[in-house]
C-alpha cells in the first residue's frame, strides 16, 4: 500500500491526536502534523501545501471538521479528507458526503481500519465508491 508522505491530523482532544499520530507513524507515514482546532489547521494548510492527507474530527469548538471540509472544497482544495467522528447516523454520513469527504471513520476505530481507509484514498477511490463503505 502506498502511504501519504505528509498527513495533517485535526482534533481538539490531545490524547486522540497523539494516538492517531502514533498509529500513522507505526504504519510508516513519514511526517505527521497535528492541529488542535480548525483555525490552526487552516493556517497550517496555507503554509504547508505538501500535506497529502487530512484526518479530521467532526465535533470541535469554534469551527467543526465539516466547516473545514466545506471551506477547503469551496477553495478548490481536493486534498483527500478522512472525517473521524462518533456520528454514525445516515444524515451525518450524507452531509459529509455532500460536502466532499473522501472517507468516513466512526469512533472508536482500530489502527487496521484507519490503514485500510488510507489505502482506499491512496488508490484513488472515488467518493461515489466510498459511500458503500461507510458501514465498515
Amino acid at each position: 500500500m502506498q502511504l501519504p508522505d505528509t498527513v495533517l491530523i485535526i482534533d481538539d482532544n490531545h490524547e486522540t491526536l497523539e494516538t492517531m499520530k502514533l498509529m500513522l507513524k507505526n504504519m510508516g507515514v513519514g511526517t505527521v502534523h497535528i492541529a488542535n482546532n480548525v483555525p490552526q489547521a487552516r493556517h497550517m494548510l496555507t503554509d504547508m501545501p505538501e500535506i497529502n492527507l487530512i484526518v479530521c474530527d467532526w465535533n470541535m469548538p469554534e469551527e467543526t471538521g465539516i466547516d473545514l471540509l466545506s471551506h477547503l472544497r469551496h477553495e478548490g482544495n481536493l486534498t483527500p479528507f478522512i472525517m473521524v467522528t462518533a456520528r454514525s447516523d445516515t444524515d451525518s454520513v450524507l452531509e459529509a458526503s455532500k460536502k466532499g469527504v473522501d472517507l468516513y471513520i466512526c469512533k472508536p476505530f482500530s489502527s487496521e481500519e484507519l490503514q485500510r481507509k488510507i489505502g482506499w484514498v491512496t488508490k484513488g477511490t472515488r467518493r461515489s465508491e466510498v459511500q458503500v463503505q461507510f458501514a465498515d
